[in-house]
Parts: structure tokens; sequence; C-alpha cells
């Protein structure tokens, strides 16, 4: 990825950054985002196991159709959050192609989460949503991976060399 080369350069021009008024808040804000994506795990893991009956429960049509427009809640307002916040901060420092590769993903992980509605609507078999429910946890999961071992580690680190908000620790 053409985003990606350079790295070391982009890593080097952001130390020379002027100190903006807004860099605390951005990382702030910046630090708020990433842990969503923990919340977003947790509810695509509740979204499986409201799939799969355990000893003492048996799959509720209910409880599965509740997971899963909380699951779609959060990542529809972690995506918009992502867009508004974090995409300008890669637009500074990396560039366009970097912005449009984090689009794509995007939109592909809610065109899977739509795929699964889609499924619910139709009352596809508790076996196709589990698989359907699986890639897509096995997707954002790849997603939230690269987002948080090079995006967000290099934004932190851009605006902490802005600001000074980083403490070293990641």
């Amino acid at each position: 990825m053409k985003a990606i080369e350079g790295y070391s350069e982009q890593a080097n021009n952001a130390t020379s950054a002027s100190q903006g008024p807004q860099t605390a808040p951005r990382a702030t804000t910046l630090l708020s985002i990433q842990g969503e994506h923990d919340c977003i795990l947790k509810q695509s893991s509740a979204l499986i196991a409201a799939l799969v009956p355990g000893k003492n429960r048996s799959t509720s049509q209910e409880n599965f159709t509740h997971e899963f427009a909380k699951l779609g809640r959060l990542l529809t307002a972690h995506v918009r959050n992502e867009e508004r916040i974090l995409l300008p901060i890669i637009a500074e420092y990396f560039d366009i192609e970097a912005v449009d590769a984090i689009r794509r993903e995007h939109a592909e992980v809610l065109a899977t989460l739509e795929k699964l509605s889609n499924q619910i609507s139709r009352s596809q078999s508790v076996r196709g949503l589990v698989e359907t429910a699986t890639d897509f946890d096995s997707m954002v999961r790849a997603h939230f991976s690269r987002e948080d071992n090079v995006i967000y580690w290099f934004a932190k680190v851009s605006l902490s060399k802005k600001g000074g908000f980083y403490n070293g620790q990641d």
C-alpha cells in the first residue's frame, strides 16, 4: 500500500509539525474512539453466543435480534466517529490512499453486517447465521487489528509529537 510506504519519512515530518490548539482534544478523542473497538468486539461475541444454544439456554430470535441491533448501533456510530475524527488525522500525515483504504474497509464491514441483517429478516438457518456472524467477527477483528497496530499507533505518535499527550506506553 502506497500509504504505508514512506512511513518513516512521514513520521519524521510529523515531528516537525507545528503544535495546534486542538491536539490534546484530538488525542483524547482518538483514544476514546479506539476504545470502542473492544466494545464492538465484545458485542460481536455476544451476537455469536446468542446464536449458539448453551447448556441451559436456547437460541432466542428475540435475544439475537436485540444483540444484532446493539452491534449495528455501536458499529455505525464507531464508523461515523472514525471518519469524522481519525480520517482527517490520517489524511494530514499519510495520504488520501490510506483514507480511501479505510473507507473501503468500513464499507466492506458494513456490507457484511447488512448481509447478516438480510439473513435475519429471511429467517435463515442458525447455521447460516453463525457462519455469517463468524465471518463478520473475523473481518472486524482483522480490521481493528490493522487500525490499532498501524493507523492508531501512528496517529497517537504524530499527535504526541505535536502536543505532548503520548505517555510512551504503546
